[in-house]
């Protein structure tokens, strides 16, 4: 199992939080109590998106045939601003993506 040190999301998780919410249904009561419940998480350091994400989120878009933004935002940001490149994630597509680290949160502890 995988120790986790510093919590380190992109600002985005927020923008995708907010889109999943609606297609749920989701009142917006009820997505400012889950944005709450995200940023009370302990130590989180929540990471700015820059134009050198955009950017590298983009082309990862194109070169990795990535369908979702979201996803091409935290591969940028990993691989921009996370130090070791590791993500937190269920999602495959970032194994083909060199220089990321992906952790499976289902072997985390």
């Amino acid at each position: 199992m995988e120790n986790l040190t510093q919590f380190t999301p992109s600002r985005e998780s927020l923008h995708e939080l907010y889109y999943v919410s609606k297609k749920e249904g989701i009142s917006l009561n009820e997505y400012i109590y889950r944005t709450a419940a995200l940023t009370a998480i302990k130590n989180p350091k929540f990471i700015e998106t820059t134009y050198q994400i955009d950017l590298l989120a983009l082309t990862l878009m194109k070169q990795y045939k990535t369908e979702s933004i979201f996803d091409a935002y935290y591969a940028a940001t990993a691989l921009n601003q996370v130090p070791d490149h590791t993500i937190i994630s269920t999602d495959e597509i970032f194994d083909a993506i060199p220089g990321i680290i992906r952790i499976d949160p289902k072997n985390y502890s």
